[in-house]
This record gives structure tokens, C-alpha cells and sequence, in this order.
């Protein structure tokens, strides 16, 4: 994608937070409940039941990827001290 839909980033946030706290074992029922639904949403995405909103879709691709970064927001030092 040209652009990151601006789910994404949202979604990838929630997941790495219930792996650090089930990681650091500071679990909540919120927490699992945001990443089961973040999980179900992946899977619809998956399927081609929810869009994204991204893109044209009458642009087609050669089916590669590209990968960029930016600046680290989550850093070891970042996670010290729990959630």
C-alpha cells in the first residue's frame, strides 16, 4: 500500500501490548478482549469481508512487497517499569 491505512498501526499497537503484558504477566480482561478483537478483525481483513479503505482499486499490483521503518516507538527502555 501506498499509505498505511490508519488502522493498522492502531491494531499492531494493541497486539504488542497484550504480548508484553502477558509477557510481564499483568494481564486484564481488557487487554486479551481488544486483542481477540483485533485478531477477529485481522481475519475478516483476510477474507475480504472488511476493507481497509486504502488504495485504488483499479490499480493493480505485481504482488511484492516493500518494507520501511521510521523511528522506533516501543524500545526496551520504553517498556521498563510494566504498562
Amino acid at each position: 500500500l501506498a499509505t498505511v491505512p490508519g488502522l493498522l498501526p492502531l491494531v499492531c499497537i494493541d497486539i504488542a501490548y497484550y504480548r508484553g503484558a502477558m509477557h510481564a504477566g499483568i494481564m486484564t480482561d481488557e487487554k486479551r478482549q481488544r486483542y481477540e478483537d483485533h485478531i477477529r478483525l485481522l481475519e475478516r481483513i483476510a477474507d475480504g469481508r472488511v476493507k481497509l479503505g486504502a488504495g485504488d482499486p483499479g490499480q493493480s499490483s505485481d504482488g511484492g512487497a516493500v518494507f520501511s521503518a521510521g523511528t522506533r516507538r516501543i524500545t526496551r527502555g520504553s517498556m521498563s517499569g510494566g504498562f
